[in-house]
C-alpha cells in the first residue's frame, strides 16, 4: 500500500478482512473463510503474547503464517485501529509529503501503469468508459463495495465460495466463461491471468472490438440476472455483441471505395 500501513491499537480490527499484516488480506489468500472466523478479531487472537492461530477455523497457508509471527502488537485500548501515513513521524498525512513520495517513484513504475492508451481506442465511448473501470478495479463488485465498507463480506452472494471479483463477473463465472467460450476467446494465448490489467491490455491487443464488446455484455447480463431476475439468453448475448462490433465497424474502418479513390501523393 505504499506509504500507508495499518497501525494496531485496540485491536479490534478484523483479522481476516483488514489489511494489518502490510501483505493484503488474508481473506484473498485463502480459498474461503469459515464462518467462525468472519468477526474474529486481532486482539482475540493474541493471547498470552502469542499468536493463537489454533483458534482460527480457516485454513492458512505457511506464508501468512509467517508473516503474523513475524508481527509482535502492542494494544492500547485508548487508541483505535487505523491506516496511517508511514513518511510522517506524526503518521499524519501533508501534501508535501505526499508529492515527495510520487517524485521518488521512479519512471519504469509511472509509465508502466499509464492508461491513456484506453481512450485512444477505435471504439465508442461508453465502450471505452466501461474498459477503464474495470483498468482501474473500480466496477461495482462485492470485492469494491467490501473494501468501501459497504457490505460486510468481499464473497460472491450467490456461491459463497469465492471473492466476487471483477474477474470472476467478467471471466471466470461459468455463465460469463461460456461467453468467451462461444465467440471464440477463451483458447487465446494467456487469457487466464490474474491481474486485471494485463488481462484487459494483452487482450485487447489481440482482438480489438470482439474482446471490448463481450465484458461489457457479460456484465450487463450479469446486472440484469442480479437486479432484475431477469437472464438474458446465450442468443440474445450474442446478438448484442456482433451489433456492437457491426457498428463499430461502420463507423471506423473506412470503406473499401474510400480506400480505392485515396489519392497517393
Amino acid at each position: 500500500m505504499g506509504e500507508v500501513h495499518h497501525r494496531i491499537g485496540n485491536g479490534n480490527s478484523s483479522f481476516c478482512h483488514t489489511d494489518w499484516t502490510g501483505h493484503g488480506y488474508l481473506s484473498q489468500a485463502v480459498p474461503f473463510i469459515d464462518i467462525h472466523d468472519f468477526e474474529l478479531t486481532i486482539k482475540q487472537v493474541w493471547q498470552y503474547d502469542n499468536w493463537n492461530l489454533s483458534c482460527i477455523y480457516s485454513w492458512l497457508p505457511h506464508h501468512a503464517i509467517q508473516e503474523i509471527n513475524g508481527i509482535k502488537p502492542h494494544f492500547h485500548d485508548s487508541v483505535v485501529d487505523c491506516f496511517v501515513w508511514k513518511s510522517e513521524t506524526d503518521s499524519v498525512y501533508i501534501a508535501k509529503s505526499g508529492f515527495r513520495w510520487l517524485s521518488n517513484l521512479s519512471t519504469n513504475d509511472i509509465v508502466a501503469d499509464q492508461w491513456s492508451w484506453i481512450w485512444k481506442l477505435p471504439t465508442s465511448e461508453n465502450i471505452r468508459f466501461f474498459i477503464s473501470l474495470i483498468y482501474h478495479d473500480s466496477l461495482t463488485t462485492n470485492v469494491l463495495r467490501f473494501r468501501r465498507k459497504v457490505t460486510s463480506s468481499p464473497l460472491c452472494l450467490r456461491c459463497g465460495l469465492h471473492h466476487k471479483t471483477i474477474l470472476r463477473c467478467l471471466r471466470d463465472r461459468h455463465n460469463a466463461l461460456h461467453v468467451w467460450y462461444v465467440v471464440g476467446l477463451e483458447q487465446m494465448p494467456n487469457f487466464f491471468p490474474s491481474d486485471i490489467k494485463s488481462w484487459i491490455k494483452d487482450s485487447n491487443s489481440h482482438k480489438g472490438n470482439l474482446f471490448m464488446s463481450t465484458p461489457r455484455w457479460n456484465w450487463r447480463a450479469r446486472n440484469s440476472h442480479c437486479l432484475s431476475f431477469e437472464t438474458m439468453t446465450m442468443h440474445h448475448i450474442l446478438t448484442m455483441i456482433y451489433n456492437d462490433i457491426k457498428c463499430l465497424k461502420m463507423v471506423y474502418l473506412p470503406s473499401s471505395r474510400q480506400l480505392h479513390n485515396q489519392r497517393l501523393v
